[in-house]
């Protein structure tokens, strides 16, 4: 598959999932739940398609920044589903999106930190 072809086709698939998800009769933790484990089952596909492997020393080394980055993703996702039943899809993924930029703005005004690029 090409770069182009498997760009648009991630756009296309991430860009439904508002509509899905504004209207699937579920709560935004289960949602996020379900997103979760399908894709952890989808990656289990990959690595096993791809015949590479995985340590359980290289988890466990890195099990900390597994915990914490799954969290992070876990409440931005739940975050993100909630936008989109309480306001419309344009208005949640705009919101989603400005968040980095939010952040550099408050980092630099507020706390008086340098931009790193």
């Amino acid at each position: 598959m090409s770069g182009k072809l498997a760009f648009v086709l991630s756009m296309i698939i991430f860009g439904a999932v508002g509509v899905f998800a504004k209207y699937i009769p579920l709560s935004s933790s289960e949602i996020a739940f379900w997103m979760s484990l399908i894709g952890a089952c989808f990656l289990v596909v990959i690595f096993i398609y791809k015949k590479e492997r995985f340590t359980k020393r290289s988890i466990l080394k890195n099990k900390w920044k597994l915990v914490f980055s799954s969290i992070a993703l876990c409440g931005n996702w739940i975050f993100l589903f909630q936008a989109y039943k309480e306001t419309t899809i344009a208005n949640a993924a705009l919101s989603y999106y400005f968040a980095p930029g939010a952040r550099y703005l408050f980092i630099s005004n507020n706390l008086k930190g340098e931009a790193s690029w």
